[in-house]
């Protein structure tokens, strides 16, 4: 059967899902960028050995070598009846993995990550909206009700000259104020105006992840004038306007892998605190084996990890493969979720360690 050939796009959790539903011979190839006209050497001679054993699995090796198709890397599943490809960003070196299943642990924290936000660049002078799709950046215009800055949110602006100039005292006597009551009611119009912002900003971002960014003290301000309920933790410090898109880019990558992060270390500590051996495995033998029955419920693996070996109860058994590797697959069959972490957080406990369900 020739194999369905789906075109270039970016990985997601939907899609994660649906791979790890494939067994059988299946090939997970991962390229780095080349530019076109690089002088890098051909990547064909390195995907043709790795698939000696399977080498009709591929729709075609040649035409990931062209100049081309240079850009942005690529990972691709292929098996006997599915071949997909996804542009994936940052390839460090060229990957081949041919196994009973797809190789998704390189790429479960980058589809397990929204693919479509928004950053703000927080900044009274001038506020700065970019919305992210699928990994790229585009400026957005502010929407209607939103000021750009303190001076066009008017009655604020207003409201900040008179109270800082005059008060009413007694009978009506007119009490002149300094720079020390004008510095004591800053964070109360600053306040005012982020809260303008964020209440006319939420309809637009409409539940999808929105990532701060500029000097502490102002996003530290927005944060606690701000009612809306997805902003990222992790920040973004210093002015976007001063970097360029790809700059931003590189950035908001970065905050997006801090909230996988942050997200999986509650469940790590979760992991260390189950005293309950029925509801809490470690070990990667007695972790697979778990995931293999859809008994996973969440997993945390190391970043890097790898130990191989053949899976329990597997009647498939042609060649050893990467049994952390199969854990998350399995788990993310029965819908579990999986959280890449930094190998030192796992020291504790090892290369993996699960959550059941029962």
């Amino acid at each position: 059967m020739t194999p369905s050939l789906t075109a270039t796009k970016v990985l997601e959790s939907n899609a994660l899902r649906d791979l790890a539903e494939h067994e059988g011979a299946c090939v997970s190839v991962f390229l780095p960028a080349r530019r076109p006209g690089s002088p890098e050497a051909s990547n064909a001679p390195f995907i043709r050995a790795a698939l000696r054993e399977f080498p009709d699995l591929l729709h075609s090796v040649d035409d990931l070598t062209e100049p081309g198709n240079g850009g942005g890397g690529l990972a691709i599943f292929a098996s006997r009846t599915h071949e997909v490809r996804y542009r994936l960003p940052h390839v460090e070196s060229p990957l081949a993995v041919v196994s009973n299943r797809f190789h998704l642990t390189p790429v479960i924290a980058a589809a397990s990550s929204p693919q479509d936000l928004y950053v703000l660049d927080v900044n009274r002078k001038k506020l700065r909206l970019i919305h992210f799709v699928d990994g790229e950046g585009r400026p957005a215009p502010l929407p209607l009700g939103v000021p750009e800055n303190m001076e066009a949110a008017g009655d604020f602006a207003q409201h900040s000259h008179d109270l800082a100039n005059r008060a009413r005292a007694g009978a009506g006597q007119a009490v002149h104020f300094g720079k020390e009551t004008e510095r004591e009611h800053g964070g109360e119009y600053l306040h005012h105006f982020f809260a303008k912002v964020d209440r006319n900003l939420s309809p637009v971002l409409n539940g999808r992840p929105l990532i701060l960014a500029g000097v502490h003290e102002e996003v530290a301000a927005y944060r606690r004038a701000a009612r809306y309920p997805t902003i990222f933790t992790s920040e973004i410090h210093g002015n976007t306007a001063l970097l360029s898109l790809d700059e931003v880019e590189s950035c908001v990558m970065m905050a997006v892998k801090q909230e996988h992060h942050r997200a999986g270390e509650k469940v790590l500590r979760s992991i260390r605190e189950i005293n309950n051996r029925g509801r809490q495995r470690t070990g990667v033998r007695d972790v697979c084996e778990a995931a293999a029955q859809g008994r996973v419920h969440q997993l945390c693996v190391a970043e890097g990890a790898e130990e191989l070996g053949h899976v329990p109860g597997s009647k498939r058994s042609w060649t050893p493969e990467d049994l952390v590797n199969a854990a998350a697959v399995f788990t993310l069959r029965a819908g579990g979720g999986v959280f890449m972490l930094p190998s030192e957080w796992m020291k504790e406990i090892g290369p993996v360690g699960a959550i059941l369900r029962y």
